[in-house]
């Protein structure tokens, strides 16, 4: 299955409000709005959006000068720069100047762990660790935010380490623990803002775990229209032991999806892909997805079986 057919919202992880026009010099692409926001709780400890005026204000007050200043949030501003390129040796080079500010940044550990990691029990033992270290400094904010964690800007890293562990740990073959780690970030962040509620999907389909599934496919939050859900759905309604659900839900997609079908019913590979650090990227988010799918589909023989024979049929 190409995730190119999937529709461009599908799975995003929810963007933040806009900054609007106006803000200040370098502040560039993925995380534009989540630095404004940050800006203006390091300036005045004001949480929740920013618009282009509070930019203003900030840029010609110089706070923003101060801000620059201060070592902690020097490293994440290389940090966001690491995130937002394509280049991985240049994303090495700006994590390793985050971590010479701050040692403890996670999003800087985050981006280190992805690019040089030797393994993936490598990879996971490093994320583990900024998971750690994060929880500990930021453990009265946890505890005031818990359950909506997203709230708290200052929060952000922590979600997208913790996603970034649930997506090494799958990858290293530790699927318990993963699916452990996404059900932790639903329940930390209502508002999901790292998107881990697809990935949860798959993971509770791969389980075996067919109620949590349909709770979440029946959840209005997640768009039933998109190509990804509907053939999650179908896995559900096999795994449910409902053959007509299954049949019908099927029928349809192949209709409209016919070489899908073939794909999905062909083995996944021996090894599931690490994904990357959390760049907000819709492409990447779309194929992960599509990869845990794939092997949430393989994981039950019942499941195998059923879908090559409606594949071939």
């Amino acid at each position: 299955m190409r995730h190119n057919r999937l529709k461009q919202n599908v799975g995003q992880p929810p963007r933040r409000a806009p900054a609007g026009e106006g803000a200040a010099p370098q502040a560039r692409a993925h995380f534009l709005d989540e630095r404004a926001e940050r800006w203006m709780f390091w300036a005045k400890g004001h949480r929740g959006p920013v618009s282009g005026d509070d930019v203003r204000e900030l840029v010609e007050s110089g706070a923003l000068q101060r801000y620059k200043e201060d070592r902690r949030e020097a490293a994440q501003e290389y940090a966001y720069e690491a995130l937002e390129t394509d280049d991985r040796e240049r994303a090495h080079f700006l994590a390793r100047q985050a971590l010479v500010f701050d040692p403890a940044c996670a999003d800087a550990r985050r981006v280190l762990a992805d690019v040089a990691a030797s393994s993936h029990i490598d990879r996971v033992g490093q994320l583990k660790k900024a998971l750690l270290d994060e929880e500990e400094r930021l453990g009265a904010v946890l505890t005031e935010f818990d359950g909506r964690l997203s709230e708290a800007v200052e929060a952000l890293p922590y979600l997208r380490t913790r996603f970034d562990l649930a997506c090494a740990l799958w990858a290293a073959e530790r699927r318990p623990r993963a699916l452990g780690h996404l059900e932790t970030l639903r329940a930390q962040d209502a508002d999901d803002a790292v998107g881990a509620r697809y990935p949860l999907l798959m993971a509770r389909l791969h389980a075996g775990d067919h109620v949590g599934a349909k709770a979440l496919l029946d959840d209005a939050r997640t768009a039933e229209a998109e190509l990804i859900v509907r053939w999650a759905r179908v896995l559900e309604r096999v795994l449910a032991g409902d053959v007509a659900g299954a049949d019908a839900a099927y029928d349809a997609l192949r209709a409209e999806y016919g070489s899908e079908a073939e794909s999905l019913a062909s083995p996944p590979p021996a090894e599931f892909a690490f994904p990357g650090y959390f760049r907000d990227d819709i492409n990447e988010y779309a194929a992960l997805c599509l990869r845990m799918l794939h092997w949430a589909w393989h994981a039950h023989d019942a499941s195998a079986a059923w879908l090559r024979s409606h594949a071939s049929a």
